[in-house]
């Protein structure tokens, strides 16, 4: 299992602003991946997509970097299809980097499907939802109700509340909850020692 550094974003909701310091702020740095929480876009924006697509060529085109994502509660079909399209999107999938095993589980919660059949996949995992897990329980059916379920992620990134940056346990899973984006705020994750912090670009 390789070191690497993450870049963690969500909720960037159609910034430009954001898409301009991200570009600077990777001109400088290097990341080994980059994770994307969902929310790229604002449901009322008639730009989403050609954001989705500036924001995905940004990284994997002109940087040159790795990129998985999830789709949150404002991406459409149609920019989920992009997703798949460029090959960045890791719903409902198991994806290996370097050693590290991501899975991901995107949408609102009408979205998701019974947790304990995925136990397989998320367990010892890095798992990017856009929706945060309750702080009382371990993962559990529909991130709401209290199944929980052992053996869980290893790390549980998720995004959805616009609010700063925050970390907590669940058992052994480090909850890592993303500061939200269009205010400028990003996470670095480093793994796999789990190292964490929260910075402005």
């Amino acid at each position: 299992m390789e070191k690497i550094k993450i870049l963690c974003v969500s909720d960037i909701h159609n910034s430009n602003q954001f898409l301009r310091s991200l570009n600077e702020h990777l001109s400088s740095r290097k990341y080994d991946l980059i994770l994307c929480a969902g929310d790229v876009v604002s449901l009322s924006n008639k730009k989403g997509m050609e954001f989705l697509e500036k924001f995905i060529d940004l990284i994997t085109n002109l940087h040159q970097t790795k990129l998985f994502m999830i789709q949150g509660n404002s991406e459409s079909e149609k920019m989920i299809d992009l997703m798949r399209k460029k090959n960045v999107l890791i719903h409902l999938k198991t994806k290996r980097f370097r050693g590290h095993r991501f899975y991901g589980i995107g949408g609102w919660v009408e979205d998701l499907p019974e947790m304990s059949k995925l136990k397989s996949q998320m367990s010892n995992s890095i798992l990017l939802t856009h929706l945060p897990p309750k702080r009382a329980q371990s993962i559990s059916t529909n991130f709401h109700k209290s199944q929980p379920i052992s053996d869980g992620p290893a790390v549980h990134l998720c995004g959805h509340l616009h609010a700063p940056g925050m970390v907590w346990r669940i058992g052994e899973t480090l909850v890592i909850k993303i500061p939200t984006a269009m205010y400028g705020e990003v996470a670095v994750l480093e793994m796999p020692g789990k190292k964490i912090k929260f910075v402005r670009i």
